[in-house]
């Protein structure tokens, strides 16, 4: 019977990875450029199978696919998805967290070099015709003396971490689901939560977003951080109180900030804060693009490409992230 295959974000390429990779296979592709309006909800309808990306996956945009049996993640997040209520749906969740790890590290630490090493003031002075190294340039420290704090030791922080050591730096990490023996192996000094933010000279994100995590960084742990401290986030844009983050870097209280996420994307003009940080002068922002080489996109669209392949046969997905004890199967369709 035919799959039918849905793009919610939409695709003008023509999908030439995964239309190679399930080449003689009886499957169709739809796009629906989003999953709001009535007509990406007529298209979302006809989904054996949803690719998405950004997309907010809620109890109510499932009930609009009564044929879905496998959502692709194109990417390691999945606080967009309700996976509960796709779990009680019988609809398997799959994501591909390891197609961008080298990239996602290397980003972090290219923007803590850019903030440790002031390079976003000395491009806006030399671009204003001032050839000089003054303030808010310095002071600006050996990095062999300073110490990177990772928050989140999976994959993508044990990449920075490793990459942080290789500079020179001091790496220290906390996670709240490793133990000490675990970051230890991994080659990072492991500390409390509390001991991060009192300690590192550049903390770098890379938490998941949940309940527990939203706003880590806050107002009282951006009071914890050293006053020439800077802070990193390639992870999800939740985990920092954006508000406390503006009145952070206006106040002059850590020396900057480096985001490649936000919690809203892209942000609206009409919000205040996301504008006045996309300005600040203590700030650099990236359009959440930490992800992104031509590398690392085949390798998301192929896996994603083959998980569609196990989904067509009945099979779980290769990182599933519903929990398969909760699963009822839901029947195909043609």
């Amino acid at each position: 019977m035919t799959t039918h295959i849905v793009y919610a974000f939409g695709d003008a390429t023509g999908n030439p990875i995964e239309r190679g990779i399930l080449a003689g296979h009886d499957c169709t592709f739809g796009y629906s450029n989003g999953v709001d309006t009535p007509a990406s909800r007529a298209e979302l309808a006809k989904a054996d199978i949803l690719v998405i990306a950004l997309e907010k996956i809620t109890s109510a945009v499932l009930d609009a696919m009564p044929r879905l049996r496998f959502i692709s993640r194109l990417g390691v997040g999945i606080d967009n998805i309700d996976v509960a209520a796709a779990t009680a749906r019988g609809i398997w969740v799959g994501n591909v967290p390891d197609y961008g790890v080298d990239e996602v590290a290397s980003h972090a630490i290219a923007l803590a070099m850019a903030l440790l090493r002031g390079l976003r003031p000395q491009i806006d002075n030399t671009r204003a015709g001032k050839w000089e190294l003054g303030s808010p340039v310095r002071p600006i420290r050996r990095l062999t003396t300073l110490t990177l704090g990772v928050m989140g030791y999976g994959r993508i922080g044990r990449t920075a971490g490793n990459k942080g050591a290789g500079l020179g730096m001091r790496v220290i990490a906390y996670d709240p689901f490793l133990s000490d023996e675990q970051i230890r192996a991994a080659g990072a000094t492991p500390v409390t939560r509390d001991a991060l933010f009192a300690q590192a000279d550049c903390i770098t994100l890379h938490l998941p977003l949940d309940a527990n995590t939203r706003h880590t960084i806050n107002a009282t742990t951006l009071g914890m951080m050293k006053p020439e401290a800077c802070l990193v986030n390639t992870a999800r844009g939740g985990l920092v109180d954006e508000e406390a983050l503006l009145a952070a870097l206006d106040a002059g209280r850590i020396r900057g900030a480096a985001l490649d996420v936000l919690s809203v994307e892209p942000p609206p003009r009409d919000n205040a804060t996301l504008q006045a940080l996309m300005r600040h002068e203590r700030a650099i922002v990236t359009p959440h693009s930490a992800w992104y080489s031509e590398e690392a996109q085949v390798d998301m669209r192929t896996r994603a490409a083959e998980d569609i392949l196990r989904a067509m046969r009945g099979e779980p997905p290769r990182t599933p992230v519903n929990d398969m004890s909760q699963m009822k199967a839901r029947g195909t369709h043609g």
